[in-house]
């Protein structure tokens, strides 16, 4: 069950830091698409639905967002873990906002972009 992981993006190998109370079970995916230089995806998994949506929380990426550059967390992105359905959902979605944005160019309108929010158009 995916309902409790958050999928965390740049986060080095050396980066430990453990809630023990509050995660389950952290693990490294290194996906298809991932530079070899960058360091694996961080997969963890929550105790609780409320630590979850703690890290999700727009407040959190936005601080996460406006860290300075030398802080070791700069750069990491953070994201729900989707299932198969949910990815193949948001695939099609963003292909179609692709398509829709060209269209949008092609007729001169800068003022309008199309983007795939909470898996709705």
């Amino acid at each position: 069950m995916r309902r409790n992981r958050v999928v965390f993006f740049g986060i080095s190998k050396q980066s430990n830091d453990r809630d023990d109370h509050a995660i389950k079970k952290t693990f490294r995916v290194r996906s298809g698409n991932n530079i070899v230089i960058l360091s694996p995806i961080l997969i963890t998994k929550f105790c609780h639905i409320v630590d979850k949506l703690t890290v999700l929380n727009r407040s959190t990426q936005h601080n996460l967002e406006v860290l300075p550059n030398n802080n070791r967390l700069h750069g990491v992105s953070v994201a729900p873990d989707l299932s198969f359905k949910e990815r193949k959902k948001y695939k099609a979605l963003k292909q179609e906002m692709i398509n829709i944005n060209e269209e949008l160019q092609t007729s001169s309108s800068t003022s309008e972009k199309w983007i795939v929010k909470k898996c709705n158009l």
